[in-house]
């Protein structure tokens, strides 16, 4: 019996899915679709995957700190807070912090209840007050200077400093890295082509498929002076899918 072209269509499906699985056996970062056309041809595409990572020192740090007062009535931890916050801002505001850097976190005044131990309802004894505000740095370098003249002129809590990049550095950065993703994408699909015997036409479709900003968190409380937070090295990663055509 003479083979039709279905049998032959349906033996080259079965011979280019065999291939395929075959190749996804060798690793995760490549492998091969089959798409079929109008004419009932297939035309050969490969996938990959690409990453770009940089390593680079954040230029921006955010540091959270404020101040906690307590009191037996409300309106006066109200205003000894008030009174503590605007020193620490004005400790801030001569570093030569701009005034626009310093922004609000949050602020809460409630109060504070003792419990009977014979099981009546609880009474208020005092109320608690806090306001934390955010500093944005530009100099990564008095981080640490900014954390000490803030405590010593009354801040009693520090609750966070972020280490990251400015939105100028976070683009110049995600420019390189993409990049670095393309080339890194290219050389797998011209290694898979290579190991086939087929030749790569170029590429058809290209996606972003992650990208990974960093922020490095410190956790400290009030220090001594002059506090060392060195921010290190922050990993900047881009992960993209390019689909080429092969012949």
């Amino acid at each position: 019996m003479s083979e039709t072209k279905t049998d032959r269509q349906m033996f080259i499906i079965a011979t280019m899915a065999i291939i395929g699985i075959i190749i996804l056996g060798a690793g995760s970062w490549f492998f091969i679709l089959l798409q079929q056309t109008q004419v009932g041809e297939y035309k050969n595409v490969i996938a990959v995957s690409g990453e770009g990572t940089l390593l680079a020192k954040p230029d921006q740090a955010q540091v959270s700190l404020g101040v906690l007062t307590q009191a037996q009535t409300a309106d006066v931890a109200q205003q000894l807070n008030a009174e503590k916050m605007n020193k620490v801002i004005k400790a801030i505001l001569d570093q030569g912090i701009a005034e626009n850097k310093i922004k609000t976190r949050g602020y809460s005044l409630y109060p504070i209840f003792e419990y009977p131990t014979d099981g009546k309802a609880p009474i208020i004894v005092g109320y608690n007050c806090r306001n934390t505000v955010t500093i944005t740095l530009s100099d990564i370098n008095i981080v640490g200077k900014i954390i000490d003249v803030s405590v010593a002129a009354g801040s009693n809590e520090v609750e966070s400093v972020y280490f990251e990049f400015s939105e100028e550095k976070a683009n110049e950065l995600r420019n390189e890295a993409l990049q670095k993703a393309v080339e890194n994408a290219d050389a797998k699909a011209k290694t898979l082509a290579k190991s086939l015997g087929v030749q790569i036409v170029g590429p058809t479709q290209v996606s972003i498929s992650s990208m990974e900003v960093p922020r490095a968190y410190v956790s400290k409380g009030p220090a001594g002076e002059m506090t060392p937070i060195p921010p290190g090295e922050l990993k900047f990663t881009i992960s993209v899918q390019v689909t080429y055509a092969f012949k």
